[in-house]
Parts: structure tokens; sequence; C-alpha cells
């Protein structure tokens, strides 16, 4: 690139012109080569070596690429590569057709998924069958650094795909840049030029993907889609469904390894598409994560590289290769002077970027580490610190590359002491432990042992390093393994201070322990970068009880004749008011400004709160009636702080019927039990804030300071009661605490889709330390914190709550401080500056919500305004929602601008239900929404019931052979998954809470009367419902028949009467109806009695029924089907004509739409 280039980066008119120039700079400065003009075959061994083909060859008069002569080119490199294991004869035509059907995983049609293909094309080997003989062939090389590696950049690519236009009209898709490496396409780029949107771009990829172009044949083999102008740029994983494809959580940008965005085409081309790189991306950095795959983002990228070059050499400090480290050979030779194991480094990562696949593709990249011809690391231990973290890590690692399970380098997770020493010294290469279990088998080692040990070259990682620095485990672990390298990685480092102030003796800081930092990517990149939420930090005041303790401290309550026990009677505490406000006023006024903290005064309201309102003042010469005021004030505190958790409940958790679970951090265990009781005793007395509101505690004996083994007894026995309710809230024995903790931790990540049941789930964990760090769960909405945190710690323990989860609205993580409000508004402000290195606003949200509550408003009026215009009136609803297919352009734009208004409106309606509990000038924002808004409840269902009918139009029309471009892409699709995935509107699950609660308020003893109010209640809802929602149509077919009598019989003879019971009265009716109506679908469909299960576990677990059948299901369902009776109702239905009745095709691809449309029609 030219000088005048990299210091201005010119801007183009025209989108060929910019693509000539990104040409001429990938292959002449960058490492791409294109594929030779020649039709000949030529032995290609290197990039060398294809272009000495191309002399003379002029960029300008390039010739269209085709598909079939991309295969062609693919299969001379293949033959050119194992041209002796070929004996010097090229692949067939059909052999290279039967490898690329062997990476599309047709041997099980089902297993073709984009993390599939990631893991045979890493591979790097297929297995030729030729005359009898396997002949195994290298077809890919994941890493760079290879020798004779060829990579190849064309342009103008013309697929054998062709689009029929709605005017009749057809033509191939072409794609602009395809860039292959050893013959295969692996990323696509789209350009656009500055002057257009970028959008376009993306949406012609989602548009190839939906064609199918990008899940089966040769272009499946694609992993990366990158879309670029001159000053944009994205890229993204190829994904199995089109409408996941550009999920803003899923969309990168591309950063230098400072964390700055560089999106000028200029330093794009020469880091993220310069060969190297983008192969080592591909290659190297990414991984199969199920039927996904994931690619590591710019900072991961940038982490494991400054990793690699310090192993290397690299010294971050000077920024240039120390002579010592320069054979790396000579770091490993500690054994012989008896020194402490080498610190490599540390990595300072926020919580929620990723820190996990980061370790675990430094793990596998050591692994394949090479000096010369030697592996240069024979082990990599995993460390973390408590068991529920192992038992995460091991679950994502396994999850990132199931393929491991086969080859040398398996996964091994030390499940006891004695099974981490028989790891450690065996061969076994990667092994999952904890600080505890490695620490203990360091003490048993014999020197010989130690000496075997150190005889290997090994690499100790090290996650939540912060929790490292300071334990005597440590000390044993480095000082046993001498020849071993340590890796820190941490979101929350222990920093030294700043240069003005002193370093603390006693402390021990990360970089002592580890080494140098060599990364850093913290909360404020990674909130600015949205890959985790900003924090809402409310202060919870407890006003009336602080009066109370401010009372009691300054003897108020003995000068008005008070005990501390009379604080539950009201005319007390006016009294108690009253008398502050005649002869303490300044303190009075001090009390309700606590109401709203000012960030201003922190430190007088530290003051006064620490004089006035601290209960326990840790003096020696406390009288026995001091010490008992004292214990009832602590527990009538914390029976206060349970009734404000619970009345607040559902504003902090439950947004827009997701429902999320909390945690409630507490200073000790006996805090902990005693909250446990209170709620507890609220459950007994039905004052928990759902009928099925779950709760538990987590902790453990050794949490306790106290080592008197009564306290400790105590404490176990705590522990069983503990499980004794959890066993019995979800209908599982647990017999020891450790089977429990891992339960909860499963129930709390929704690790199985079992746990997304409403009766699974778990509202509530009180906890003293654990979870707090390194537990993820995109579930944990709100953290109630009642102890005392500071710096790292606080940042931990608040950022359980800032995972992204849009599919529930999640907007941002709830913290409630309980304890010592101001001193905690200075903790937090404090650590935030230290650990998110960003402007507090753009860390915390702003307590003050009324100019976002106005925008709102302003903005639905707006879009409701537009769709309203779009469907002015019912016969215009009843036009659109008949659709059939989408018949042309003109009906395409009506339905696109229908479905991105709506998009719009139900972001905002959203917002609106999340904020509709906050104050706005005076009143209750909902009043607010309700006054300015023209729109009911009814309008906004009604319209989300069109709109999944036009968004199931697209597949209709995509099997008519029509193409329309689907008109969402982006973060939007998540509003498309809520919005068609909202099954719980459509069976009716709000109704149905709200008739049960009415229900249960009857006080009714009269069957007849009670039948009347049940049919009078179920006709008032079924009237206000659409009529092509399950919950309309349950109902009007259990009041036309009178089925309800029976239904609801044990409510009508008073057997049940809560609204839980009378809930699950209507969920099994409901559930009985809907199985009955698919089953009436089965008799028409041929379907034998016998074989109901078979088609069941079909529509039940099967996602895509038209798409995703094995072959074996596909074999057994026409066994298994009557086709006369099958035919003759396709016949009678107009689905088939007589004359094509013995099309197999036709009548088959029929059924499993009939079957697709069961599941979807019944929310299966």
């Amino acid at each position: 690139m030219s000088q005048d280039n990299q210091k201005y980066c010119k801007t183009f008119l025209n989108e060929k012109d910019f693509q000539k120039e990104l040409f001429y700079e990938l292959t002449k400065n960058f490492g791409w080569t294109f594929p030779p003009v020649s039709e000949n075959r030529e032995v290609f061994t290197s990039n060398t070596e294809v272009n000495k083909t191309l002399a003379g060859y002029k960029i300008e008069n390039f010739e269209y690429w085709t598909e079939d002569k991309l295969i062609d080119n693919w299969r001379k490199i293949i033959s050119s590569k194992n041209w002796d294991r070929l004996e010097e004869t090229e692949l067939t035509e059909k052999e290279i057709k039967d490898i690329l059907w062997f990476l599309n995983s047709c041997i099980d049609p089902s297993k073709n998924t984009i993390g599939k293909r990631n893991e045979l094309l890493l591979q790097g080997i297929v297995e030729l069958d030729r005359n009898g003989k396997k002949i195994p062939l290298k077809i890919f090389s994941s890493n760079s650094t290879e020798s004779n590696v060829i990579y190849q950049v064309a342009r103008e690519v013309i697929t054998n795909t062709e689009i029929e236009k709605g005017n009749g009209k057809k033509e191939k898709v072409r794609f602009d840049f395809i860039f292959l490496i050893d013959g295969i396409p692996v990323v696509s780029l789209e350009t656009k030029t500055a002057f257009k949107k970028i959008s376009s771009a993306k949406y012609q990829v989602q548009n190839y993907h939906k064609l199918g172009l990008f899940t089966t044949g040769f272009f499946s083999l694609i992993q990366m889609f990158v879309v670029m102008n001159d000053k944009k740029f994205f890229y993204t994983t190829n994904k199995n469904d089109f409408k996941e494809l550009w999920y803003e959580d899923l969309l990168f940008k591309w950063t230098d390894e400072n964390n700055r965005h560089r999106s000028d085409w200029c330093y794009i081309v020469k880091t993220f598409l310069r060969a190297s790189t983008l192969h080592n991306l591909i290659g190297l950095y990414s991984v199969a994560d199920g039927d996904n795959i994931k690619i590591l983002r710019s900072y991961q990228y940038w982490a494991i590289k400054a990793i690699k070059n310090r192993l290397l050499g690299w010294d971050p400090a000077d920024n240039h290769v120390k002579n010592k480290w320069h054979n790396p050979k000579e770091i490993w030779d500690n054994r012989k002077t008896g020194n402490e194991s080498i610190k490599l480094g540390y990595i300072w990562h926020s919580t929620g970027a990723g820190k996990t696949l980061t370790s675990f593709k430094v793990a596998q990249l050591l692994l394949k580490e090479r000096f010369g011809n030697t592996t240069l690391i024979e082990k990599v231990i995993f460390l973390v610190d408590r068991k529920d973290l192992s038992l995460q890590t091991q679950e994502a690692y396994l999850s990132f590359n199931l393929n491991l399970k086969n080859q040398e380098n398996e996964i091994k997770k030390a499940k006891n002491k004695w099974d981490m020493k028989k790891l450690i010294m065996g061969e076994h290469k990667f092994i999952i432990g904890s600080h505890q279990k490695l620490s203990e088998v360091c003490k048993d080692l014999t020197k010989k042992d130690k000496e075997k040990i150190n005889s290997k070259r090994i690499v100790l990682i090290f996650d939540e390093a912060h929790r490292s620095t300071s334990a005597e485990m440590f000390r044993n672990i480095k000082e046993t393994f001498i020849n071993a390298c340590l890796i820190g990685f941490t979101g929350t480092p222990k920093l030294k201070p700043e240069k003005e102030f002193k370093e603390d003796k006693n402390e021990i800081y990360t970089e002592d322990v580890f080494g140098p930092l060599l990364h850093t990517y913290t909360m404020g990149n990674a909130i600015l970068d949205k890959k985790v939420l900003k924090f809402y930090l409310t202060y919870s005041n407890l006003s009336e009880f602080n009066i109370w303790v401010y009372a009691w401290n300054k003897g108020i309550l003995r000068k008005l004749g008070f005990n501390v026990e009379d604080y539950s009677k009201v005319d007390n505490l006016l009294k108690v008011k009253a008398f502050l406000k005649d002869n303490y006023n300044s303190d009075y006024v001090w009390l309700m400004s606590l109401k709203k903290l000012s960030r201003n005064e922190t430190e007088e309201n530290i003051q006064k709160f620490n004089k006035y309102l601290l209960i326990n003042k840790n003096s020696d010469s406390k009288s026995e009636e001091e010490q008992t005021e004292e214990m009832h004030l602590i527990q009538l505190r914390r029976n206060i702080i349970v009734d404000d958790i619970i009345k607040n409940w559902k504003e902090n958790n439950e947004l827009s019927k997701s429902s999320f679970s909390s945690i409630l951090a507490t200073n000790k265990i006996d805090d902990a039990i005693e909250y446990f009781k209170i709620f507890k005793e609220r459950k007994q007395k039905s004052q928990l804030p759902t009928e099925n509101f779950k709760f538990t505690a987590v902790f453990d004996a050794t949490e306790s300071n106290d080592e008197y083994y009564e306290i400790k007894e105590n404490t176990n026995k705590n522990i069983n009661m503990v499980m004794d309710l959890y066993s019995v809230d979800f209908n599982r024995k647990f017999n020891n605490h450790s089977k429990f903790k891992e339960n909860v931790i499963q129930r709390l990540s929704k690790r199985s889709s079992r746990y997304n049941k409403k009766e699974q789930h778990l509202n509530l964990v009180i906890v003293v330390n654990q979870l707090l760090t390194g537990f993820d769960s995109k579930y944990i909405k709100t953290i109630y914190i009642d102890k005392s945190l500071e710096d790292a710690f606080l940042i931990q323990a608040i950022s359980r709550t800032n995972r992204i989860f849009k599919e529930g609205n999640k907007e941002e993580g709830n913290v409630v401080f309980y304890n010592k409000p101001p001193q905690m508004q200075k903790n937090i402000d404090e650590a935030i500056k230290k650990y998110a290195k960003a402007k507090y606003e753009n860390v915390v949200e702003n307590p003050n919500q009324e100019g976002r509550i106005f925008l709102i408003t302003q903005n639905l009026k707006l879009e409701i305004g537009e769709i309203k215009k779009i469907v002015p009136s019912k016969e215009k609803y009843y036009e659109l929602s008949h659709l059939s297919y989408i018949e042309n352009e003109e009906i395409n734009d009506e339905v696109s601008a229908f479905m991105r208004t709506f998009i719009r409106i139900n972001k905002l309606w959203n917002n609106k239900e999340y904020l509709k509990h906050l104050d706005y000038k005076g009143q209750k924002a909902d009043d607010y929404f309700r006054q300015e808004i023209n729109f009911s409840e009814e309008e906004f269902l009604a319209f989300k019931s069109l709109f999944k009918q036009l968004d199931s139009l697209y597949d209709v029309t995509k099997n008519r052979r029509v193409y329309f471009s689907y008109p969402i892409i982006n973060e939007d699709y998540i509003e498309v998954f809520q919005i068609t995935n909202s099954h719980g509107y459509e069976i009716g699950q709000q109704e149905i809470e709200q008739i049960s609660k009415e229900l249960s308020k009857s006080k009714l003893q009269n069957t007849d009367e009670k039948e009347k109010v049940i049919k009078t209640e179920l006709e008032k809802w079924i009237k206000e419902k659409p009529s092509d929602t399950l919950f309309y149509k349950w109902g009007q077919s259990v009041l036309e028949e009178n089925k309800y009598k029976n239904i609801f019989f044990p409510y009508i003879n008073n057997n049940f009467s809560t609204p839980g019971d009378i809930e699950n009265i209507f969920k099994k009716s409901m559930d009985d109806w809907r199985k009955e109506q698919v089953e009436e679908k089965f008799v028409e469909l041929g379907v034998n009695k016998e074989h109901y299960d078979f088609f069941w576990n079909i529509i039940k677990k099967t996602n895509n029924i038209k798409t995703q059948l094995t072959e074996k299901q596909e074999n057994d369902i026409v066994i298994f089907i009557n086709q006369e009776t099958l035919i003759n109702y396709f016949i009678k239905t107009g689905k088939i004509k007589e004359q094509r009745k013995n099309t197999f095709a036709l009548w088959f691809q029929i059924l499993k739409e009939e079957l697709q449309n069961l599941k979807d029609n019944y929310k299966y």
C-alpha cells in the first residue's frame, strides 16, 4: 500500500472502483493470489508457484469465476497437495463431489450444521475410498505457519443457484469476493461504497443464506461473512438459521490491540484481511460450539497473540524481544536452579467478555505450539477456584470442541485429589481442576514425583486469578511446579496503587504473582461494545426503620417510653417522627434525604450514617439489655429487607412475562440462615410475590469464620433444612450438599430445557460468598447486597447481573444495596473508576428516566401513526391476514413496511412495560403512557398476531421458488424471535393466571353459582382474545359443549380453591385439548394409533420438520403411515390433484408441512 494511502484512506464514489482497489491491495501486498486462468492442470504447492502462472495477467481484465470453476480449482489443489498419495493421478469430478458430500455430513444429514462442518474442516484430513483402498487426503492447513498453504481470492463469483424474480426473470447469485484457503471457500465479502447503507450488504448475505447457499454445497464451507464499505466494517460467523445471521451479539467490529475501533478499509485490509490473519482466525481462532461456531473477537485475538509472543520472548514492558527469552527452551530450565514457576503474565478481561473461550483457545493453541520439530508444551493444567466454576468451565470447554473426546488431548476433569495426582503424573495433556485439589496434591508429592513433573514443560492457567494471589495454596503450587509457566485470567486484578500512593507491603498484587499485564479489555470496553449491560443501582433507604434506629441510638425511644420491640405499632413511629421534627429537625431532614443519595455528599453521609444508624457498635462494654436490643433490631431489619424485596419483586425481576432469578448476598452464614427462615415463614403465610415463588440458600460450613465444631455442626443442620425444602419444591431428593449445589447452579443457568418450565424456576438464591464471582448466567437480573463489599469483590458481585439476554428484554443489571448505602455508594464509585476505566454514566444508568419515558412515548405515538397508515381499517387487516403467499413486489413492500414498523413498536412497547412502574412528573409512568398513547393492549396483540402470520409467508413464498428479501436483519431479528415464540400468549398463560386468581377469591359455596361464575369469566376473557389464538379456540370448545363443568369439577365441589390449584386445572385441560386436536389430525393423515408416540416425538423434538428429519425418520414415516388414507385426504382438501397422487416427493413434502403446522399451531 502506498505511503499516501497509509496516511489518507481515500473514499470511493463507485463500488467497482472500490472493489478493484481492494483486490489490488489484497493480491499485491497482503498475501492473496487469484485462481489461475489456464484450464490446464497445474501443480501448485505454494502462492509463489501460483503467481508464476499469472505473468502479464492484468487485474482490469479479470474474468468472472463460476462455482464450477472454483470447485475444479479445489480439485486440482487437493490433487497437487496429495500427488504422491494419489499415485500421481488427479482426483476425478466424482471424487471431489464425494469429499464435498462428506464435509456436508451427508452420511447423516441431521448433522449438517456449521459446527460440524467447522470440525471436519479443521481436522484437515478426509478419507478417500478409491478402488476399495482408503487414502487419507490433506485438504486444509489450520495454521498460517504451515508450509505450502495456498491463498486465493476471487471476484465476481457466479454461483449455480438461480433466483426467480417476481417479474418472471431469472438471474444467478453473484458474490463480490470469495476468499479460499487451499481451494476451500472460507470467507465471503460483500462490499458497498460509503454512500450506500451497509445494511444493504447484510440483506444480500441474509437472502443468499435463505436460498440455502451457505447450508449445503460448495459454499456451505464458508465459515465467516464480512460486509464493508470504505468507512464501515463488520464480520460474523456462518449460522444454521439465516434469520440469526446478523444478531448484534454475534456481529463483530475490528479493533487494534488497544481496543480502539478501526473500520477504515486501509487498516482492515492490512490487518484483518491479510492472508495470515484471516487464515488464523478461521484455522486457529474459531471453535465449534455444539451446532454453531464461534470466531474470536478482536480483543480475544490480541490477548492470545500477546501470550504467544510472550512465550516466544516478547517483553511487554519494553515492547521488544528479550535476549534471554529468545530461545523458548531456556524458560524451562528453572528446575536446574530450584527457582519458582515462570511468571508469563496475566490477561485482564472483563467479566462477561468470554474469558472461558479465550482461555480454552490459549490452552488448545499452546499444546499445538512447536519450536523447530519439538512440541513446546507437553501439558496444560487449567485451574479454577471452586467446584461450581470447575463444572461450568468443563461444560463450556466440552461444548467448544466435542471432537476432542477422541483425541490424545482430550479434556480431563480431576474428580478428586487422587484423580488429580494421577492426571498430572500421567500423559494427559489437558486437565481441569481446582486450586484446592492441586494444592493438596502438592503437599503429598514425593521428591521423585516432583522431579518427574518438572521434567515436563507445563503451563498452569489460572481462571479468576484475582482469587489466587493471596492464598497459601497458591504458594504450594508454584513452589512445586518450578518448571511451569503461569498465566492468569481475571476481570478484576489486584492492581498496584497509583504512583502517589504507597504500596501495601502485606498485599500481594496480581502482577507480583503472574508477571506483567499482557492485554486489557475492561468492563468499560465491554459495555461500550454491548457485550455486557450497564447497571441500575438502587440504594434502599428503609427510611422509617432508620428513624427508629436513630431514635434508639440517641436515647429518644427510652425518653418517649418505647422499647425497640414497639416499632410495629404505627402510632409509636408517628410520635417519634413528630418528636424529631420538633427537636432534631436538621437530622430529620437528613434522614429523609437518604431516599435519594447525592454523589456530591458521600463523605458527609458516611460520617452521619456511621454515627447515628449503625446497630452493632462492636463495643466490649455493652450491657445484656443493649445486646438484646441490638439482636432484636438486627432481626427486625432482616424482616423489613425481606418485605422490601417482596414488595418490589415484579418490577425488578419480571419484565414482559420474562422471569429472572436473583441473588441475595449476606455477610455471614448466620445472616443467610436467618434470611432463609424469614422467607420460609412468608411462604407458610402465603406472603411471597407469587404462588410458585421458590428460594434456596447456597453456602458451605467452611465459609464460617467460627472454628468451633458446634457451630459447624449447627451450620450443617441448617444446610439440611435448606436442602429439604429444595427437595420438596422441585420433587428431587439430594443426599449430599455437593449434588444439591450443582443442581442449583444448573437451574440458575437453565442448562437443560426442563429448567425453562415455570414449575422448575428458582426465583431467589441466598449466598454468603459463593456464586458472587465467576458464576455466569444471563437469567440473573438482580442482586440484593446486604454485606460489605469493595474494590474487586464488589465489581465481581454486581457483574453477576449484567449478562445480555435480549430474548428476555433485559435492559440492565439491577443492584440493590441494603448495607450502609452511603458507604456502598463511595465503594461503587471507586470500583468503577478503577476497573471500568470509563465515565460513571457510561457504566451506570441514570436513575432519572423521565427523559427516556417522554422519548419512548413520542416515538410510540409516531410509529403507531405509521402502522395505522399501512393497516387503516379492519378490511385491510383482514386482507393481509388472509394472504397465502407473497405474490408480487407491491405486496412485498407492504408486508415489509408493516413488519419493520411493528418491530420498532414492539421494542418501544417492551421499553414501556419495563419503565411503567417508575415516576414521571408526579405520577406513575404507566398512567402517563395510558393518557398519551391511543393504542390498547388488545390492538397491540392483534397486530402481533398479524406479524406472525406475515412472517411465516416468507417460507411459504420460498417454497414456490419466488424470492423476496426477508425484511428483518441485524439485532432486530431478536425481536422477531420474541414475537414469533411468545407461546405463553397464545396458550393463554396470562389469562389463566388472572382467572385463577379471580376464582380463588370467590366465597361462593353453591355449585350452580360457581358454574355460572366460571362460565361468565371464560366468556369475558375469550371475548377479548383474537379468534386465531389457542386460548380462544380452547375456550369456545369447552363452552359450546359445556365441558367446563367436568373440567372444573374439583373447584366446583370445593376440592381445590387456591390460585395454583385452579391454574393446574386450566393447564391440564388446555394440554388435553391440544393433544386431542393433534391426534384428530393424525387420524386424517392416516397415522395408525400404535405409531402415535413416534409422530409425537417428531413434533416435540424436531425444530424444523421440513428440513431436519434424519433418513431413518423419513423411512419410518413412510412405513408407519397409511398412504391411501393420506393421499385421499390431500386430494379431498385440494392439496394435490388426482393425477399427481403417485408423486411421492410431492405428497411427502406436503406431509412434512402438515406435521410442521401441527407443531407451530399447537405450540409444541
